[in-house]
């Protein structure tokens, strides 16, 4: 079991040049999913995070509102 040190994890929101290393992660579990985060990226990555070690993108985590529900978010795309 790798062991990562405590204080060097950041979750933050995702930026433009994050997106390639966020689909990369993504395919690497399920190549539909990275598909469909690709085009959800295309359309805007607001609502889109990064789980950072030492400032490298480790992970992926996104929130949107849920139509028609008051104030209800899903999350998308969670690979961490």
């Amino acid at each position: 079991m790798q062991r990562r040190a405590e204080g060097n994890l950041e979750l933050r929101p995702m930026a433009s040049n994050d997106v390639q290393m966020a689909l990369r992660i993504i395919h690497d579990y399920d190549e539909d999913d990275a598909a469909e985060a690709q085009e959800t990226y295309q359309q805007g990555i607001n609502g889109q995070y990064c789980l950072c070690e030492n400032r490298a993108v480790i992970g992926v985590v996104g929130a949107k509102p849920i139509p028609d529900a008051d104030g209800a978010f899903g999350l998308s795309w969670t690979y961490l």
